[in-house]
């Protein structure tokens, strides 16, 4: 993730996906080896089977901020692909965002991304991904987080309920909060939007 410091804007920095990289070594010893590696920050789709103490002494020890991390998958996993668009699953969904807002407390993490999951955008999912992002943002507020919302190329998700920029802002237009960002990944928009003819 390419992310920017205040103060530092012409400036990029870049962070450690530690959910990918060193997979040969523990999640805690991936923030130190992004450390060696010159990396400015972390982020991790999914830190929470390391109790949040150790997460958070790692980063103290290496000084690096961690600046992003998901809401879980689902119960079902990557063939859930995330609940929070799903009107059939609202309190795993607010489980999941509750649990997001503690771990990202709890280890100083400044962006909560909420996993929409796969509806195929049927008709009624987005006033429940809404409603489900209205409910982090009030829980983000008082604790200084911004909740974030990606949009996924159909080729990693098929049926992925956001898939374009044009979508995630219409999302959060519909949700008028201060705190709800878009994270926008090159890569997937690249895959979704680009001209005709790109490759």
């Amino acid at each position: 993730m390419l992310y920017p410091i205040p103060g530092h804007m012409m400036r990029p920095r870049f962070s450690a996906n530690i959910g990918f990289l060193w997979p040969e070594l523990s999640l805690t010893d991936r923030i130190h080896a992004a450390a060696k590696a010159g990396f400015s920050a972390v982020e991790c789709h999914f830190p929470y089977d390391v109790p949040s103490a150790d997460v958070r002494q790692a980063l103290q020890d290496t000084g690096l901020p961690m600046v992003g991390l998901n809401t879980q998958l689902g119960v079902n996993g990557a063939d859930d692909f995330g609940v929070a668009a799903r009107p059939d699953r609202v309190d795993e969904a607010r489980e999941y965002i509750d649990q997001a807002m503690t771990y990202a407390a709890d280890i100083g993490c400044a962006n909560i991304n909420v996993v929409p999951g796969k509806t195929n955008r049927q008709q009624d999912c987005e006033a429940i991904f809404q409603s489900n992002l209205a409910y982090a943002c009030d829980k983000a507020a008082p604790l200084d987080k911004t909740v974030v919302i990606e949009p996924i190329n159909t080729r990693a998700a098929p049926q992925f309920h956001l898939t374009t920029v044009a979508q995630a802002l219409d999302t959060i237009h519909g949700v008028q909060a201060g705190n709800l960002k878009l994270m926008f990944d090159f890569y997937h928009v690249q895959i979704m939007e680009a001209a005709a003819g790109s490759p």
